[in-house]
């Protein structure tokens, strides 16, 4: 997670990698190095680029007795008005992850809220078709796809076999099949 922030740091994006056990007793600016701090302050006052949080990891919070409530609310505190534009990657161990609770956490901490004018209300057709849409695209995936449709909210739980297993066919945490 320390080098996918620093790759896209030096690729001119904005991200940045937080300890969570950090977070959960500062805010996220007191969590980064002075550079990273002005980046962030940066990103801030720029109103269309997206931002990468790397925020490291669920289990160790836990250990230090910490809050995944706590940490992802400070965490939105300080990028209030800027959510939509947040990338946040939670690491966990699986057997550390509380599926139904730590989720449930992570949207109501992470939501960013609706945005006039940004994201038009469906139509019923594309409200009945747009799960199809999906079955269709998990079956049949397209390699050029590059990120969710902007405004879409979209929180994913993947899990990393070992051995460098690239098997798709495993349920993610949570238990329900995988979905793209």
């Amino acid at each position: 997670m320390r080098e996918q922030a620093k790759r896209l740091v030096e690729s001119g994006r904005f991200a940045f990698f937080v300890a969570l056990e950090s977070l959960d007793r500062e805010p996220v600016g007191d969590c980064l190095s002075p550079e990273a701090e002005r980046r962030f302050e940066a990103w801030r006052e720029n109103p269309e680029a997206p931002a990468w949080f790397f925020l490291d990891a669920v289990d160790e919070l836990k250990l230090t007795q910490g809050k995944l409530d706590r940490a992802l609310r400070r965490l939105s505190r300080n990028v209030d008005g800027h959510l939509h534009r947040a990338r946040i990657i939670l690491s966990c161990r699986p057997s550390d992850w509380r599926p139904e609770l730590d989720l449930a956490t992570v949207r109501a901490r992470l939501s960013a809220p609706a945005r006039a004018g940004e994201v038009p209300s469906l139509p019923p057709d594309e409200v009945f078709m747009s799960p199809l849409r999906r079955e269709h695209a998990a079956a049949n995936p397209d390699p050029h796809r590059q990120d969710d449709p902007p405004g879409r909210e979209t929180v994913r739980t993947v899990i990393m076999l070992p051995g460098g297993s690239h098997n798709r066919s495993a349920p993610p945490l949570g238990g329900k099949p995988w979905s793209a």
